[in-house]
């Protein structure tokens, strides 16, 4: 019994300590692939947040150039508005104290308001041509709804 005692300490002993090393070894490269693969995704998620702040800036920069061209329009159609010659409005005006509409959505007045044009133009010729007859002043209903913003 002693001999085979022997003969597996022999054999096994150096068998277990190769198994061992080789198994240090291959535990050893999965650490590496391990920061490689964390490495990777921090870059891809840096390159990610570098195209989400990119687009941020030209959808930001794309609203800013909106707003200006809006606002030269609007600038330019009031001076368009201002050198017209509207006839005086000489129809009876009515104060409305509450107006009441069933069935429907309720619509804020200045949503109402918004679209509306400061002069409607009933013909079919540009404003700065067109007969004042056919020219209507609705910039009283601007000043109303400016007034009831500031109101609130």
């Amino acid at each position: 019994m002693s001999k085979y005692k022997l003969i597996l300490v022999l054999v096994l002993v150096p068998a277990l300590i190769v198994c061992n090393t080789v198994t240090a070894q291959d535990s050893s490269l999965p650490a590496t692939d391990e920061s490689e693969v964390k490495s990777e995704i921090e870059q891809k998620a840096m390159a990610a947040k570098e195209l989400r702040d990119k687009r941020e800036t030209a959808e930001k920069t794309k609203r800013e150039t909106e707003q200006k061209s809006e606002t030269k329009s609007s600038l330019k159609q009031d001076i368009e508005i201002d050198q017209l010659n509207l006839l005086e409005d000489t129809t009876p005006r009515l104060v409305v104290r509450e107006v009441r509409i069933s069935g429907n959505s309720l619509i804020a007045t200045e949503l109402l308001l918004k679209n509306i044009p400061s002069v409607y133009n009933a013909s079919f010729t540009p404003l700065p041509v067109a007969d004042s007859s056919d020219l209507y002043d609705f910039r009283i209903l601007g000043r109303y709804n400016s007034k009831s913003r500031t109101a609130s």
